[in-house]
């Protein structure tokens, strides 16, 4: 996130501390919002994320992992047949 925030215009700094600060405060549901960089309820707007996102992009991390060791695996086995 601290690398999306600049592009947004925002202070990554500043924004993520007032992001931790209202989840410090008990404020869990606290989001943040990219038009004013202020920390806010988004549910209560019925702005939140969905699951099936998350789980798919967790599911494409490890595929992409797996398929990395794949390969440095095909890698390790060639350079001992050498």
């Amino acid at each position: 996130m601290s690398l999306m925030l600049p592009c947004a215009g925002l202070n990554a700094t500043e924004v993520l501390a007032a992001l931790r600060a209202a989840h410090a405060e008990g404020r869990v549901a606290a989001g943040l919002d990219v038009v004013t960089g202020q920390a806010r309820e988004l549910a209560g707007d019925g702005i939140v994320d969905l699951y099936q996102t998350k789980w798919w992009a967790l599911r494409l991390a490890a595929d992409a992992a797996v398929t990395v060791l794949k390969v440095d695996q095909i890698i390790m086995v060639r350079s001992q047949n050498l």
